[in-house]
């Protein structure tokens, strides 16, 4: 007896992208202490959340329609880990957060972020190594990663971004030498190796 018809059907629920981006900066502002964010003058303890976040007055957030694009919090105060949540505010293209005191690895899910093509995390207690995952951005210009506590090497994966023309990891733990990979990335402009200061 042929009893598939008689299954009741599993209603399976689409989360609206809103929905979406709305939790990944909600989980953003949670694992970066919210607390020790610069006074703005503006209160921060919903900030990113909301139906729209682009129809409100996120401090660093930019929008584009109804598209996050840009979040960039430099000297914020920001302590705490970056979560992997992030990956999910798929329209991203600059991801500023340096001169805070992050700390942590450096989420491999970013490279989720496949419109990301500015990425500056320097200047914070990141540790462990850079992710692989990174060299797969294929519109990556500018990563700074520098002034942090990264270990390990540097990815040969790093050869695969296609654009990128500032490769900046000085003053962290990296070991060994840069990849040959690098050296096929012509629009390579500006390299700053993990000894340099």
């Amino acid at each position: 007896i042929n009893t598939a018809h008689c299954m009741p059907r599993r209603n399976v629920q689409i989360q609206p992208e809103y929905m979406k981006v709305s939790l990944a900066l909600t989980k953003f502002r949670e694992a970066t202490d919210v607390s020790t964010w610069k006074d703005s003058g503006l209160d921060t303890t919903l900030w990113g959340e909301g139906d729209d976040v682009c129809d409100g007055p996120w401090i660093g957030l930019t929008c584009e329609g109804s598209s996050v694009i840009s979040l960039e919090l430099p000297q914020w105060g920001l302590s705490g880990t970056l979560t992997p949540h992030l990956a999910s505010v798929s329209t991203l293209r600059t991801l500023n957060l340096a001169h805070n005191s992050l700390f942590g690895p450096i989420p491999s899910e970013l490279a989720a972020l496949v419109e990301l093509r500015y990425i500056d995390l320097s200047n914070n207690r990141f540790d462990q190594a850079l992710p692989i995952s990174l060299g797969s951005l294929p519109f990556l210009q500018y990563l700074d990663v520098s002034h942090n506590r990264l270990s390990g090497s540097i990815p040969s994966e790093m050869g695969d971004l296609p654009v990128l023309q500032s490769l900046i990891l000085s003053n962290n733990e990296i070991s060994g030498t840069f990849p040959s990979t690098i050296g096929r990335i012509q629009s390579l402009r500006v390299i700053k190796p993990m000894y340099s200061a």
